[in-house]
């Protein structure tokens, strides 16, 4: 999966790329809830630790304030906390 998100050449936009590492982390744990919302701390631990070499090549500051609001906001628990604050600060600042 790392591989195929470096792909310089992915004919696909940041938000779309996160969706589909989303699905494939979910795919590897089918165990988890389909909602954000249901899920327990654990939940998060699992999906962190599934999606923890993908997270860091994905340009998550190409997205808009909706696409981040939206898709990515209720997974902050997957993410570092300092990942998520500096993602958060560039919205501000824009």
């Amino acid at each position: 999966m790392v591989t195929l998100i470096q792909d310089n050449n992915l004919q696909m936009n940041e938000i779309q790329v996160w969706e589909h590492v989303l699905k494939w982390g979910l795919s590897q744990n089918l165990e988890l809830p389909s909602d954000p919302a249901n899920f327990s701390k654990e939940d998060f631990t699992t999906l962190k630790n599934s999606l923890q070499q993908c997270i860091p090549f994905i340009n998550f500051y190409n997205l808009t304030s909706d696409e981040f609001s939206d898709k990515v906001l209720p997974y902050k628990k997957v993410f570092t906390k300092g990942i998520i604050q500096r993602i958060i600060k560039i919205f501000f600042e824009s």
